[in-house]
């Protein structure tokens, strides 16, 4: 900014202008009363602006923080947040806290298409999925099958197209979302339980 007025050795404020220009005297004096009348025309005392301007730098010094806060948790999910804050009361309290989920905008649209989707009988629940292992009991061992894709009929109904990795085959390869659970399990311990209940019932 250029300052139209200077300060004396004692202090006092006077025209900055050389003394050997007279005209150049005369324009300065009448820009120092329009810039008098601009500073007089905000209703504000130079103290009032100091202060103003240091609660400015103040304020800006926080949104700082705030700015380089935000660059941090940038990518994070607001549910991955809650379970951090969760799990740090629970190492705080020794207490165990309920874990509620918390939605965004996005997830609370993706949810309603869900439920609108599934409405409409246009969402189909897969027991499992593509690359998976599943476990048939077979003689005294347990069979284990990949996934290697999963058919959908005319009537919806869900058939495993899988290839035997270990074990033997015994009624093929392909099995049907009904079988789930009564003679092809999703895990090897609830195999391993069926064959042991299949021996008990053959002593």
């Amino acid at each position: 900014m250029e300052r139209l007025t200077e300060r004396s050795e004692n202090g006092t404020a006077v025209y900055k202008t050389p003394s050997s220009e007279l005209v150049k005297w005369n324009n300065n004096r009448h820009k120092v009363l329009q810039k008098l009348a601009d500073y007089e025309d905000l209703g504000l005392t130079p103290e009032q602006i100091r202060e103003m301007d240091r609660a400015y730098s103040e304020q800006a010094k926080e949104l700082g923080k705030y700015k380089n806060a935000e660059e941090k948790l940038n990518g994070i999910s607001i549910v991955e947040l809650a379970d951090a804050y969760i799990r740090i009361m629970e190492r705080r309290s020794g207490e165990k806290y309920s874990r509620g989920r918390l939605l965004t905008n996005i997830d609370a649209d993706k949810w309603d298409e869900y439920k609108n989707a599934d409405k409409q009988g246009k969402l189909l629940r897969l027991p499992c999925k593509v690359g998976d292992i599943l476990y048939q009991p077979t003689g005294d061992v347990v069979s284990e099958f990949v996934v290697g894709c999963i058919e959908v009929s005319t009537f919806n109904n869900l058939f495993l197209h899988t290839k035997l990795v270990k074990g033997v085959i015994v009624s093929g390869e392909i099995f049907s979302q009904d079988e789930i659970g009564k003679t092809v399990f999703l895990t090897k311990n609830q195999a391993e339980a069926a064959l042991r209940e299949m021996e008990d019932k053959n002593e």
